[in-house]
């Protein structure tokens, strides 16, 4: 019985969804914490109503840069096992990523990813690792490389809120704030490959892309092995003329 494919890209990438997960019960965590309060500066006239509030834990932007890394992670350990496939050493293979569809030819050869086949290069060529490609699929590369620089990724937050206020005209310092209908989303920041999208949603689509991409690349494997079990079963021409 042979054994299954991928098992170590799939066990990573596994791995990065709980630290979706993870990350989703920390912002939940966040937003339902009270994290935003309203207090009246009765020291200026008229006074003033501040809006208060707190950041986010630091482990956030940690478990992020753990799920990126961890997807990241899944199709390098998919490129050395096709290289294994193939017969040819996984020494230095990586899934390559490219600036552009100019460059990908060359971001093949340096990650030596034509170990993994001429029908594995073809394959790979239909995902568009490359900016002005697939964007999303480019940003894992573009985020896993900002983490190992920076250590803790940035996100932002838009918040919703509506405020009442009470307070006496004759003593301001007797005052009530109240906010309701508060909402707090989370997005990537402006500095991020993925400016502006939903940060939990966005890496769920992710995890779902990489795990398409692991399939895809399983049912070239099962097509290549199909192939030559063809060819090694087919019978031998004969010429009894």
């Amino acid at each position: 019985m042979s054994k299954p494919l991928f098992v170590g890209s799939r066990a990573k990438l596994q791995r990065a969804a709980r630290f979706v997960d993870e990350l989703e019960t920390a912002l939940n965590e966040y937003n339902q914490g009270d994290p935003v309060t309203g207090r009246i500066d009765s020291t200026k006239m008229p006074p003033e109503l501040i809006i208060d509030y707190k950041g986010l834990p630091l482990e956030v932007g940690a478990i992020l840069g753990d799920a990126i890394h961890n997807m990241r992670t899944a199709l390098d350990l998919m490129a050395s096992e096709l290289a294994r496939i193939n017969g040819k050493s996984d020494k230095d293979i990586y899934f390559p990523f490219a600036a552009s569809i100019a460059d990908f030819p060359d971001a093949i050869k340096r990650k030596n990813f034509q170990k993994a086949g001429e029908d594995a290069v073809a394959l790979l060529k239909k995902f568009a690792p490359y900016r002005g490609g697939n964007e999303r699929l480019r940003a894992i590369h573009d985020i896993d490389i900002e983490d190992k620089h920076t250590a803790i990724l940035d996100t932002e937050k838009k918040m919703n809120i509506q405020a009442q206020v009470a307070y006496d005209m004759s003593n301001p310092e007797i005052n009530r704030v109240s906010l309701n209908g508060s909402t707090i989303q989370h997005f990537f920041a402006n500095e991020s490959p993925l400016k502006g999208l939903p940060v939990v949603d966005t890496l769920r689509e992710l995890l779902g892309h990489v795990g398409e991409i692991l399939d895809s690349f399983s049912s070239m494997v099962d097509l290549r092995s199909s192939a030559d079990d063809d060819i090694r079963t087919r019978p031998e021409s004969r010429n009894d003329g």
